[in-house]
């Protein structure tokens, strides 16, 4: 019922303002409002730390059977001897205004990520690379939508989390394999944090083969100021780079798609309001406004809320799907009428929740071109 008048006074408010990117801002402002927590962050209590030295802190490891070893139809899980590994923090699947931050054994939380997150992201990348994702107490949903105190509290804490969960996988798992840092949205936003806590300089990132930052506003100043030995990707074969995007359709305004987003220095947070934004094509793997055609499209892939573990239920590609090119920090395609890609978080065009299944075959070569460059080059 709740759910059912917070749309309906979505739609008031949409048909009132009568322009699409209005629309948008209110719908975003509406939504934001019904997930806000109702306490303080210091009147709730924080919930229990992970022990990375558990595998039940894990949401995936390469050794254990998991949601990431899924593969759409003809492809498979190569982890078992694949050179390089992949750090993965996934995006929201916490979404409440009963606290801040959540707990490790939230069901509801647990159940979205484990059985459609995970397979729709992680999974990319098992050509390539072992799977490691930690568990953590994300941050809610409202935390990335404010700019007060309370919601900085929350990011950090769940900063600390995948900082030390990095930490661990470093001193116990990678042995100085080639690495590959991924992130969603919330996700992104803390493997940016950890690319300038851990690759600061030339010497610290060796490993690093790419950082793929999607579904977070990475402002082109931070190359300057915090990642200056990490550069904006800008080819398909660069290794030791950072590749972002943020992907919407043609209706969405990119001066209002960034709008209350804030950024993280270590002086503290900045808006992104006035801030130049990156953006990487994943079609052409460029950072320029030049489009890639559809025919350098090789896939989406969406798994269903129960993914499928064999090759007979698995999805197929859908391939030349789409065509894309980077405007003002965005990286806009056609509108997708399928019903399949219509999760919209908070209006027509914002295809946030597939910035990384609509290109899921380009990345998952991607990652393939990158680890051989990287190991070439080594």
């Amino acid at each position: 019922m709740r759910n059912i008048v917070l749309f309906t006074a979505i739609a008031m408010v949409a048909a009132f303002a009568g322009v699409a990117s209005l629309t948008y801002t209110y719908s975003k402002q509406i939504y934001a409002y019904s997930v806000r927590p109702k306490v303080g962050f210091s009147q709730t209590p924080a919930p229990a730390a992970p022990d990375y030295r558990q595998p039940g802190a894990w949401v995936a490891l390469p050794w254990l059977a998991d949601a990431a070893d899924t593969a759409p139809g003809g492809e498979r899980d190569r982890q078992e001897d694949a050179p390089a590994d992949v750090f993965y923090v996934h995006p929201n699947s916490y979404a409440t205004s009963k606290r801040w931050n959540a707990p490790l054994d939230d069901e509801r939380a647990n159940a979205f990520l484990d059985r459609r997150i995970l397979s729709n992201q992680a999974s990319i990348f098992t050509l390539c690379c072992r799977v490691y994702a930690p568990r953590y107490r994300q941050a809610t949903l409202y935390a990335f939508l404010s700019d007060d105190a309370d919601a900085d509290r929350a990011k950090e804490l769940a900063y600390q989390d995948v900082r030390e969960a990095f930490a661990h996988y470093l001193q116990h798992f990678g042995g100085g394999r080639p690495l590959i840092l991924v992130g969603h949205s919330q996700g992104a936003y803390h493997v940016l944090r950890l690319l300038e806590d851990f690759f600061a300089d030339r010497r610290s990132s060796a490993n690093l083969v790419v950082a793929y930052v999607a579904g977070w506003p990475v402002p082109l100043d931070k190359f300057d100021r915090t990642l200056a030995d990490l550069p904006l990707c800008r080819d398909a074969r660069q290794v030791r780079c950072v590749a972002t995007w943020n992907t919407v359709g043609p209706e969405i305004d990119e001066a209002r798609f960034f709008e209350g987003t804030r950024v993280h220095y270590p002086s503290g947070y900045e808006s992104n309001r006035v801030k130049d934004i990156a953006c990487i094509n994943p079609l052409t793997w460029r950072n320029d406004a030049l489009p890639g055609a559809a025919t350098l499209h090789l896939g989406a892939v969406v798994f269903g809320p129960m993914a499928a573990r064999s090759s007979e239920e698995a999805p197929l590609a859908e391939r030349g799907l789409l065509d894309a090119r980077c405007e003002g920090g965005l990286l806009r395609i056609r509108h997708l009428d399928r019903p399949r890609y219509q999760e919209l978080m908070v209006g027509r065009d914002d295809y946030h929740a597939y910035d990384y299944n609509l290109f899921y075959m380009n990345l998952r070569h991607n990652a393939v071109d990158r680890v051989v460059a990287h190991m070439i080059k080594r």
